[in-house]
């Protein structure tokens, strides 16, 4: 599980193939920023079944997406616009 991973010097390299145009787009996430967000959206997902009234089993999947800037999202998410081409690894 990705929502424990904390280490200042582990980045995630997510990459978008564009199937149309063979385009692709690297995105550098922090590991805190990623551990934040599979934390937070499975917090979420847990409290919304639990609101409609189903019981889901805890397992280990978890989901991580990057927003759009401008969006709003129930839970803080980080942006594509923020870690597009990251080859600095800014935090």
């Amino acid at each position: 599980k990705n929502e424990t991973v904390d280490i200042p010097t582990l980045f995630y390299c997510f990459v978008n193939i564009s199937k149309d145009t063979n385009v692709f787009k690297f995105y550098i996430v922090p590991s805190k920023v990623v551990a934040n967000y599979v934390k937070g959206q499975h917090a979420l997902w847990l409290a919304e079944k639990k609101k409609e009234g189903k019981k889901v089993k805890d397992g280990e999947m978890r989901i991580f997406r990057l927003g759009v800037k401008g969006e709003k999202y129930p839970i803080p998410t980080p942006t594509a616009e923020q870690y597009e081409d990251n080859w600095e690894f800014k935090l």
